[in-house]
């Protein structure tokens, strides 16, 4: 796990490696996921609430 002060709203985010080439930042307000090998495809955020139910979906799908 790697520390990062750069997070939405100016707080501090958690940098978690997730299996193959993710990097999920949670911060304040949002959690934000990008391709950590392919810096070229877009990175995106979405909001805790939606994370929350994604997490759950993929854990029990």
């Amino acid at each position: 796990m790697r520390e990062s002060r750069d997070g939405v709203g100016g707080g501090p985010t958690r940098t978690v490696p997730v299996a193959g080439c993710v990097q999920v930042a949670v911060a304040e307000l949002a959690v934000c996921v990008r391709d950590s090998k392919d810096l070229t495809r877009p990175h995106f955020s979405v909001g805790r609430d939606g994370w929350t139910s994604f997490v759950r979906y993929a854990a029990h799908g």
